[in-house]
């Protein structure tokens, strides 16, 4: 029994630190279509969500007066728009993906030149969406944004430059629409964690309870 206790707490140390070693953590994306071209699929006025799931410890892979890069690695989406069911969209090397950061940086509508902002964007690419399917925010505020490190919380959606979800594929195809809200939300490895510690305490606690009705 010891043994096993001794087992359950190293993996719970182990997964926690590996969580907080990616510092994974996931955005709720929520908002509406309001223009569609060539996706049968989808309407306008489909409402959609996404959960927009990535490591604000990603390496920063270079910067310029635009925009801070950064690792896409483990970029993830699991999102639903209209009446379509859930789909799950990962990155990879071979597709792409991209992860920038804006603070404090030029307009990227107006050559770099003009009123700077602040922002965050998301873009990973599959066979549906060649051209990206994009979670773009960008706002006047220059507090929304402090340094070239990832946020772990959302920032508020107030006086925008830029706030669109929008997909595209190689043959003209888009669909863009307006993101009305940016919630965080628990990371369910997080909760995995959780349950593993509360699993070790509870063997410890039946372990205890039987050491005493022993004596």
């Amino acid at each position: 029994m010891k043994k096993n206790i001794i087992r359950l707490a190293l993996i719970a140390i182990s997964f926690t630190c590996a969580i907080a070693n990616a510092a994974l953590v996931t955005w709720d994306y929520r908002g509406q279509l309001t223009a569609v071209s060539g996706y049968p699929q989808y309407n306008v006025n489909d409402l959609f969500q996404v959960l927009v799931t990535f490591d604000t410890n990603a390496a920063e892979v270079g910067s310029n007066a635009r925009r801070h890069s950064y690792d896409p690695t483990l970029l993830s989406y699991d999102y639903q728009i209209g009446v379509n069911g859930w789909q799950h969209l990962d990155y990879s090397v071979t597709l792409g993906g991209l992860i920038y950061l804006r603070d404090d940086q030029g307009n990227p509508d107006t050559n770099f030149v003009g009123p700077l902002v602040d922002g965050i964007s998301f873009s990973l690419n599959d066979a549906n969406f060649t051209g990206g399917l994009a979670l773009i925010v960008r706002t006047f505020d220059l507090n929304a944004v402090n340094g070239s490190i990832l946020p772990s919380v959302p920032f508020a959606l107030n006086n925008l430059q830029a706030n669109s979800f929008q997909g595209f594929d190689a043959n003209g195809n888009s669909f863009q629409g307006t993101i009305n809200s940016i919630t965080a939300v628990p990371e369910p490895s997080s909760i995995a964690s959780l349950a593993i510690g509360l699993m070790a305490l509870c063997a410890i606690a039946r372990r205890k309870a039987l050491f005493g009705k022993a004596r």
